[in-house]
Formats: C-alpha cells, structure tokens, sequence
C-alpha cells in the first residue's frame, strides 16, 4: 500500500471514480451563489455521498448554485447543486462537521444535492458522483485504530505529506483514504488503491508503521 497527498487538480478525461475520489479527497471549496463566489467548508455525507456544509440564510434564495471544489479555479470540480437544509440536531452530517470544522455558529447545515458535475474535460450525472461511503459501518472502529497511537500517526502524517500537522486525529475515513484535522486545519492522506471493509484494517496498521520508519 502506498500512501500520497491529495490531489488538487483533475486528469485529463478523468473518470467516475476519479471524480468521486476527488470530492472525497476535499474539505474546502468555492460555493457560485447565482454567480458571486463564497468559500465553503465542507464534508460528505456518510449516507449519500452529497457534500454538506454551512450556508448563510440569505444563500438559500438564491436561485443558481454551484460548487467549485477545491476552488472555482479550470482543473477541479464543478458541481451543479441544490440545498435541502438538515435538521442539526438529528442529522449525522452535523457531527461529522463539527468534527472536521468546529461550530457551525448561526449558519443552517445544508446537504447539497449534485444534480450533474464536470471536470477533467467530462460532465458526470449527479448520482454517479453520490456515492455513500462503504466503510460507514466499520468507520468508528478504524478511527479509534487510528487515534489510539497519535506519536505514529503524527509522524507518519509528516512522512506522507512532508509538512509538519500539530497534534493531527484522523476524523474520517473511506475506501479512497483517510480525513485529518489538526490545529492547523484539515489535511488528507489518498490510498494508491482503494479499500474496502476487509482490507481497511491493514492500511491502518501500515500507515501508522510509516510512523515508526
């Protein structure tokens, strides 16, 4: 298994799958409201894939939105969304958001529905890009892997990505790699190759022997 920093630009006739990964290997964006730029943290949506985020009230009577991850730069990714406003207080998304990103102050949380998306010369349906994570079910324990030897994950995290992440827990996780929030924000460490339930356990035990390199 080899473990590598994200990726902030799409390849060229990218595929599905690169797409999907690309969304999930992103927490900040650029939300277009009827065309004026706004920046946006974000997070997926364990049971649907749609990105989640913080939005202002008056964002929501716009009538055009769309989601430029990780900026509204040529070489990322372009959603086209629509807002449905989650209920904090029951929504699963919430704690993930606070988790990545800390309090949501006054804002409403809002699950952004991909209606269609474009990137790396390709226009994707917004179901293909929907993609539930299939590690859910086993997130927490492998989390709790993770988390339970923070020297080897700092210092595998410093390996990987050649930065310094003060004090990083890893905070999520899918078949495409794994979500860190540090003090000095959120990172991401990509799988070369995707996991799945049976193999996700032994990646977390190779990433944290990186530590020990």
């Amino acid at each position: 298994m080899l473990f590598r920093p994200a990726k902030d630009t799409l390849d060229s006739e990218t595929s599905e799958d690169a797409a999907v990964r690309f969304l999930r290997s992103h927490t900040h964006a650029v939300l277009l409201i009827d065309g004026e730029a706004r920046a946006r943290k974000y997070v997926p949506d364990p049971n649907t894939g749609a990105p989640v985020s913080a939005a202002d009230p008056w964002m929501l009577d716009a009538s055009e939105f769309t989601l430029c991850i990780p900026d509204d730069g040529a070489t990322g990714l372009q959603l086209m969304v629509d807002p449905e406003v989650l209920d904090p207080r029951t929504h699963a998304a919430a704690d993930r958001y606070l988790a990545y990103h800390g309090d949501l102050t006054s804002a409403r949380l809002v699950l952004w529905t991909i209606e269609a998306g474009k990137g790396g010369g390709k226009v994707f349906q917004g179901p293909a890009l929907s993609v539930p994570n299939p590690l859910r079910a086993t997130e927490f324990k492998l989390l709790k892997a993770l988390n339970a030897a923070p020297a080897l994950l700092a210092a595998a995290t410093q390996k990987v990505l050649s930065k310094v992440w003060a004090d990083p827990r890893a905070v999520g996780i899918d078949p495409w790699g794994i979500d860190i929030h540090s003090r000095f924000g959120m990172t991401r460490i990509d799988f070369d190759m995707p996991v799945s339930d049976v193999t996700a356990p032994a990646a977390v035990v190779e990433l944290l022997a990186q530590g020990e390199c």
